[in-house]
C-alpha cells in the first residue's frame, strides 16, 4: 500500500501521516528526521532488482488518501485493490479514453482525481503528459500546453476550468469533478464535438460515484452510479 503525500506538505505533518500508518519506508526528494528507511530512487543506467511477495489479496489496502476532514484535522481513507480496479473498469465503461489518447495529468497525486488521469490512462493504454508545478498552477499558460502537446483528454476541477480561456481546439473530452459544476463552465467548454462530464464522490467511496454527461440548456446534476454502483 502507498500513502500519497503532497510535496507541499510541512515536513511535520508528513512525518506524523508516516508514524499514523506505520509506514515502512518512505521515497522522497528530501530527507526527513525519521528512523523510518529511505528508499533511494534508482538511476536510469542503475542495475535494479527486487522481489514483492505474497501477491495482494483484492481486500487488501492499495493505498490510503489523507483528506482535510470535517474537523480540520486530516484523516486517512484505507481504498483497497478490489475497490480501485473496480472504479478504474466502472468509469472507463463510460468515458471510453482511448489508445490513441492525450491526457493532460496536473493533479497532485495526493488528489484522489490523480487516479482518474492516472491510472486509467495506464488501464486502456493512453498517453499521459505530466504537468510540472509550474504548468499545473500556470493557468494562462496552461491552454498553450494543452495545444502544444495536443491533449484530448482533461479531468479538472470547475474552478479551474472557469479561470481558463477555452481556446484548447484538440479536446474532445472533459471531466469536471472535485467541486460543483455550473452553467458557465459549461457553456464555456461545451462544443458539439466535445464531449463533457461532470463527476461526484466523496473519496471514501474511492474518487467517483456518480457521473453526467452534461449539454448546453439541461440540468446540471451529479448524473447516475457509475456502472456495477448504486446509491
Amino acid at each position: 500500500a502507498y500513502v500519497p503525500l503532497d510535496i507541499d506538505m510541512p515536513a511535520e505533518r508528513v512525518l506524523g501521516v508516516l508514524n499514523e500508518v506505520g509506514a515502512a519506508a518512505y521515497l522522497s526528494d528530501n530527507d526527513l528526521l525519521t528512523s523510518i528507511q529511505k528508499i533511494k530512487l534508482p538511476r536510469i543506467d542503475d542495475q535494479f532488482s527486487t522481489t514483492f511477495s505474497p501477491l495482494p489479496t483484492p481486500d487488501e489496502i492499495a493505498y490510503v488518501i489523507y483528506t482535510s476532514g470535517s474537523t480540520g484535522k486530516p484523516k486517512g481513507i484505507p481504498i483497497t485493490h478490489r475497490q480501485i480496479c473496480h472504479f478504474v473498469r466502472a468509469e472507463q465503461t463510460v468515458l471510453q479514453i482511448t489508445a490513441t489518447d492525450k491526457v493532460y495529468q496536473g493533479f497532485s497525486v495526493s488528489f484522489d482525481m490523480w487516479c482518474e488521469e492516472t491510472w486509467i490512462s495506464y488501464f486502456v493504454g493512453a498517453t499521459i503528459f505530466v504537468a510540472d508545478g509550474t504548468t499545473a498552477k500556470a493557468i494562462d499558460e496552461l491552454t498553450d500546453f494543452l495545444n502544444k502537446n495536443e491533449i484530448t483528454i482533461l479531468h479538472a476541477v470547475p474552478s479551474l476550468l472557469g479561470a481558463m480561456e477555452p481556446n484548447a481546439t484538440t479536446l474532445r473530452l472533459i471531466n469536471a469533478g472535485g467541486e460543483a459544476c455550473n452553467n458557465q463552465v459549461l457553456e464555456k467548454w461545451k462544443t458539439p464535438e466535445r464531449q463533457f462530464f461532470n463527476s461526484y464522490g466523496p473519496t471514501e467511496t474511492t474518487v467517483t460515484a456518480t457521473i453526467a454527461e452534461l449539454f448546453i440548456g439541461t440540468k446540471i446534476t451529479i448524473g447516475k452510479p457509475l456502472p456495477n454502483y448504486n446509491i
